[in-house]
């Protein structure tokens, strides 16, 4: 019977992630970051939400993969590859409705390896999150006025509940 090695993680915030990120990702670490901002929802909620961030092949990411990556202005984001182009990688936030083109591999961090939502733990080989990914793909042609649809469902039931409690 084989064992597996358990993996080396460590858990940090998005401060402290920079001078630590290319180093534990060198020595073989998993990194935990939790979420801040709405650019991905529904997938992946601030104050909910963690992702486990694994070294990444740059030149290797594909369609549906979420890498995090730094902007030239220095911005760390953690976008959905839409496309994978000549001259880039082209990404789209899960909220939003405008690409942003032209990401080189050398902006490359990481990639996510599994979401933690609250507690539980989905790989993003596991079969559910695959058919979000493809499912959330297929709708981007409306995803202008679904993403309108949902929000204002949320304000609707935040209303309810501020209403009956």
């Amino acid at each position: 019977r084989m064992f597996m090695e358990q993996p080396r993680v460590i858990t940090t915030n998005w401060r402290e992630l920079s001078p630590l990120l290319a180093d534990c990702l060198q020595e073989h670490m998993d990194v935990i970051i939790p979420i801040t901002g709405t650019s991905m929802l529904p997938l992946l909620r601030a104050g909910r939400d963690r992702v486990m961030l694994t070294a990444a092949n740059a030149d290797a990411l594909k369609a549906g993969d979420i890498p995090l990556y730094r902007r030239r202005n220095g911005q760390f984001v953690l976008h959905r590859v839409v496309a994978v182009e000549p001259d880039g990688y082209t990404m789209l936030g899960d909220n939003q409705t405008t690409c942003e083109p032209g990401i080189q591999p050398d902006q490359i961090l990481a990639v996510v390896k599994g979401v933690y939502h609250g507690e539980r733990y989905r790989p993003v080989t596991h079969w559910c999150y695959r058919m979000y990914v493809r499912v959330w793909a297929a709708l981007r042609p409306v995803r202008g006025p679904l993403l309108r649809v949902y929000h204002l469902a949320r304000r609707v039931v935040r209303h309810l509940q501020k209403s009956a409690g």
